[in-house]
């Protein structure tokens, strides 16, 4: 497991029922871009974003990663947090964690899947993502991204 790198506002012991919300990002992001919803939520929530392993602050972890993985340390930093339910947003990559968390986690009260499968792609393309990526940066992958999320009318 790893100590993923974390943002947390709001009151520590929020007024609605739900209390806590977790938010777990996709692949290649970090807790910045959940800035707008913590923003919105923090005053209702206890609100708390992570960086995946190897995204952000967080630390590398040699070796793979199974969903498993991924939300082993999501549950050790709600641990660490004295955090007793939650809510769980996830976006792709973290939308699979999300799936994970709340299929296997007692402690999941709720969970929002956000543009995610329980399933992405093969080892293979994965593979081959990851060396376009360290030969020419993300910036190669980005009109493949886009295109995915936005049809080319918009």
């Amino acid at each position: 497991m790893a100590q993923l790198h974390f943002v947390e506002y709001g009151p520590r012991k929020a007024e609605h029922p739900q209390g806590t919300l977790m938010f777990i990002g996709s692949i290649g992001s970090t807790t910045d871009m959940w800035l707008p919803q913590l923003d919105a939520l923090s005053d209702s929530f206890r609100v708390i974003a992570v960086d995946h392993r190897g995204h952000g602050h967080s630390p590398v972890i040699e070796g793979p990663a199974s969903i498993a993985d991924l939300a082993s340390d999501v549950q050790e930093t709600i641990e660490k947090h004295g955090v007793d339910t939650y809510g769980v947003v996830g976006l792709s990559l973290g939308g699979a964690v999300a799936q994970y968390l709340a299929a296997n986690d007692p402690k999941v009260t709720s969970a929002a899947f956000l543009c995610t499968a329980p399933k992405f792609g093969t080892p293979e393309s994965w593979h081959e993502r990851a060396r376009t990526v360290r030969a020419d940066s993300t910036a190669a992958l980005a009109d493949a991204i886009v295109a995915r999320w936005f049809s080319e009318g918009w």
